[in-house]
């Protein structure tokens, strides 16, 4: 117990050193992401964190990612105010590696949210009632029972960015309406429900969970009727009531496979 204290207080120590430092940067400032690698009690801790640092490309093991290695974390502005911002802890990893939850922790870190990959604890406010208010009839607009074309323009800003692959495929509101219509057709028991909610100021992380029983052959793969649930993790930027850009991202890769499990 004292040991794993002692991991808590060193980690707890370079959490707020570095959301102090790079927390708080905008978006439009952040072209990389640093990667660090400590031990705190024994434990492997993975931290990943927004630079103004060149990305390399470094191979370990299996995985090749964009990283700058050990960089600098990026200095906050002026503007920021007591230096505490959220930290969020993806635990375990996958098969005891940081790695498989790069892209991730990556585009948690260029969102301007410090990502921690280890085994300890999150730190992260609640959203405000209106802003849980807001995402409770966004989400509904997933559902097979929900009217995108309606919900959408309620819950989105015209100028709505809907983004994966950060950032480099953004979706307009109409184009995620018309994705939708086609999922929906082959998912007609479609859900997406919201799990968890971490707020830190116009920024709202959501976990939620998708879950359907696709009708013949999804994503060109036959599915003898089987069903999935998978996680995902969208980032939503909230102003003037409403959601101005999105970064989501959804595992369908464990989605199919469910679906092609024997």
């Amino acid at each position: 117990m004292t040991q794993a204290l002692k991991a808590l207080k060193t980690l707890t120590r370079w959490a707020c050193s570095l959301t102090v430092l790079a927390a708080s940067a905008s978006q439009a400032q952040v072209p990389s992401v640093g990667l660090r690698q400590i031990q705190a009690g024994g434990m492997p801790i993975t931290l990943v964190y927004p630079t103004a640092a060149a990305p390399q490309t470094m191979t370990y093991g299996a995985f090749t990612i964009q990283v700058a290695s050990n960089a600098a974390p990026l200095a906050a502005p002026a503007s920021a105010a007591s230096g505490k911002r959220a930290l969020i802890v993806l635990s375990h990893g996958t098969a005891g590696s940081a790695l498989p939850e790069h892209t991730l922790a990556a585009t948690l870190a260029l969102t301007a949210t410090l990502a921690c990959t280890g085994a300890l604890a999150q730190n992260a406010n609640a959203p405000t009632e209106a802003q849980r208010a807001l995402l409770l009839a966004h989400y509904k607009a997933y559902g097979a029972a929900g009217d995108a074309a309606a919900i959408l323009p309620t819950t989105t800003t015209d100028n709505w960015a809907n983004c994966g692959a950060n950032g480099a495929a953004c979706q307009t509101r109409q184009e995620l309406i018309g994705m939708l219509a086609g999922l929906k057709q082959g998912l007609p028991d479609l859900q997406w429900e919201i799990l968890e909610m971490m707020g830190s100021g116009d920024t709202v992380i959501v976990r939620g969970q998708g879950s359907g029983t696709p009708q013949g052959t999804f994503m060109g793969t036959p599915t003898n009727g089987k069903g999935f649930k998978i996680m995902s993790i969208d980032i939503q930027t909230i102003q003037g009531g409403k959601i101005s850009h999105t970064y989501h991202l959804e595992d369908w890769a464990d989605a199919m496979r469910q679906l092609t499990a024997r």
